[in-house]
């Protein structure tokens, strides 16, 4: 862009100002604002400093413009062209901006995506911490230009696919521990949570611990309940054992023949009596012996109800 000539006296002496403004003009309109490579950036970074140029020259040559009369065609192109120039300016300083952002956003999203395409392969990894997008973005901080950006993001991400892998192998000998302990235990156990879990051998062998604790005193008190039915039923056999042998079989004894004879006309029945007595266990014999000695061995039944607190 050429520089702009006004020269005053009282008249105007020198004047390029249509040529100047012709150019001014047509290469605004050639101005590229689809910014996508580091020449690109760079050209619209020079046109922002040419319009700003510009854009001094125009303001200087209208102040000198006003200390020589009635200048008013002048004065109203260099408003023209000033405004022309400042609006281009500011708008494609906006576009560079954003245009950096942008390509610079879609640079850090390509670079996560390779980390996790990467992660795909990895049999662990859903248990590995993921990088923060703030730590793909600090790689651009300082970088200039596209070409510094990119490189910097490509080391990143080999450095970050390598701590992967790393950390993958590590998480896979985690597991294998993880495996051997909970072995035979798995259904008292999250795999999942174990594996993150930092302090996991500690719980899993305290929480075996008490599962098999917990097992053995269910185990006792059901062996327990178990002896003590036995023991009461030994108990119980053995009582009937020696009414057994303390009473004569009723087959051996030759019982009365009950008493069937009507009373005053009173018709008859049979009648079942139960006798509840407190006493030690001989009287108890020898009150069933007498009872079945006079109404018949089948009739009499002795049973010990319990001990007397």
């Amino acid at each position: 862009m050429q520089d702009l000539i006004i020269k005053v006296k009282t008249d105007i002496v020198s004047n390029n100002l249509p040529a100047f403004s012709k150019e001014i003009k047509s290469q605004l309109a050639e101005i590229n604002t689809e910014l996508k490579t580091d020449n690109d950036f760079a050209e619209a970074e020079d046109f922002v400093k040419s319009l700003k140029k510009a854009e001094d020259e125009l303001k200087e040559a209208k102040e000198r413009i006003f200390e020589t009369g009635d200048l008013s065609e002048i004065n109203a192109t260099i408003n023209e062209l000033s405004e022309l120039c400042r609006e281009k300016r500011l708008d494609l300083n906006k576009q560079v901006k954003q245009r950096k952002e942008d390509i610079k956003s879609e640079m850090v999203t390509k670079s996560i995506f390779a980390v996790n395409e990467a992660a795909k392969d990895l049999k662990y990894a859903k248990f590995i911490e993921a990088v923060p997008r703030s730590e793909y973005e600090n790689q651009l901080k300082s970088k200039r230009t596209i070409q510094s950006m990119q490189d910097a993001l490509d080391r990143f991400v080999g450095i970050t696919i390598t701590d992967l892998t790393d950390k993958n192998k590590q998480m896979s000998e985690r597991a294998e521990l993880i495996k051997t302990l909970i072995k035979g235990n798995e259904s008292l156990f999250n795999f999942d949570s174990l594996m993150t879990n930092e302090n996991a051998p500690q719980f899993i062998t305290e929480r075996i611990e008490a599962h098999e604790k917990q097992v053995k005193e269910a185990a006792e008190a059901k062996a327990k309940e178990l002896a003590e039915q036995q023991a009461k039923k030994e108990q119980a056999e053995s009582v009937n054992e020696q009414l057994s042998q303390q009473v004569a079989p009723a087959s051996t004894m030759a019982p009365s023949k009950p008493d069937i004879e009507p009373v005053n006309d009173e018709p008859v029945f049979n009648y079942s009596i139960t006798l509840s007595i407190t006493c030690g266990h001989s009287k108890a014999v020898s009150i069933a012996r007498a009872l079945a000695d006079d109404h018949g061995r089948e009739n009499v039944k002795l049973a010990k109800l319990g001990e007397v607190a």
